[in-house]
């Protein structure tokens, strides 16, 4: 298979055009073939829902590397659009709720795992102390199981907007059966601290690491126009997913986390939101 130009990256995978209408997600190195599989198998299911994701192909390895090949949207992501226009970010909030919100009612794939399996693990392995990740598998245990589709990495750059103005959401390789706050604790987690790679204006850079909490509030209001729930319960999501988040984050995102993980655990009695 040809590889021609490099589109994405990220920390586990690459992401390269081979054709008009196809793009190949290619892991770093063999160690992550099982991983590619079961995320191909996860985009398989997802799609064969109907849910507005890219048609897969294919599992393939080249020069070593595992990986798959899928349907190439053509568009621009949700990120993309609010780096261009700073003044759109709340009709971008809204559209960025909605389509979550409906991702959450749709039938879950029967071959989706619970949510919380994939969760404990990360905790037990994101390096905290011995009574910090017995604090965070504690919330886990108590919280709902839920039976919504969560997609498990739902972000701005996630979210294509293709020619047709119709939304097109990518990297189901998360997706999971869960609880609906958790994802959406998720993407506030994303929206206030992920990494934002490429090459951005400095200006701008500076304008979206300054706007970030408003736009997280902008985020949460429309979301919780379509779906409620409590502050408690959003607390929780978010030290349970903060913990989670340091299993594969990158650096750049572990110095915040921590801080809101630490600060939750010195004062469990009250409701700290990220």
């Amino acid at each position: 298979m040809l590889l021609e130009y490099k589109i994405g990256e990220g920390q586990e995978a690459e992401v390269y055009t081979c054709g008009e209408h196809t793009v190949l997600k290619l892991f770093r190195d063999a160690s992550y073939a099982e991983k590619a599989h079961a995320e191909f198998e996860r985009m398989k299911a997802v799609h064969a829902q109907g849910l507005p994701s890219p048609a897969v192909y294919e599992c393939t390895t080249v020069n070593g590397r595992p990986g798959y090949s899928m349907e190439y949207i053509e568009g621009r992501s949700l990120l993309s659009s609010l780096l261009d226009n700073v003044l759109s970010a709340r009709k971008i909030a809204v559209r960025f709720a909605s389509i979550q919100a409906q991702i959450h009612t749709a039938t879950v794939p029967g071959s989706l795992k619970p949510e919380k399996e994939s969760l404990e693990w990360c905790i037990m392995h994101a390096g905290l102390s011995g009574t910090e990740c017995a604090y965070g598998l504690q919330l886990l245990k108590a919280a709902p199981e839920g039976s919504s589709l969560c997609h498990g990495d739902y972000n701005l750059t996630n979210v294509i907007i293709n020619k047709k103005n119709e939304p097109v959401v990518i990297d189901w390789g998360a997706a999971a059966c869960g609880f609906y706050i958790s994802d959406v604790a998720n993407a506030v987690l994303m929206i206030k601290n992920g990494a934002v790679r490429g090459r951005i204006n400095p200006a701008v850079r500076l304008v979206l690491a300054l706007f970030r909490k408003n736009l997280a509030g902008m985020y949460l209001k429309a979301y919780r126009h379509l779906h409620t729930f409590s502050d408690k319960e959003l607390h929780d999501w978010e030290v349970i997913r903060s913990m989670a988040r340091l299993a594969y984050c990158s650096e750049a995102e572990k110095p915040a986390l921590l801080k809101f993980i630490h600060t939750c655990f010195a004062k469990p009695e009250k409701v700290l939101l990220f």
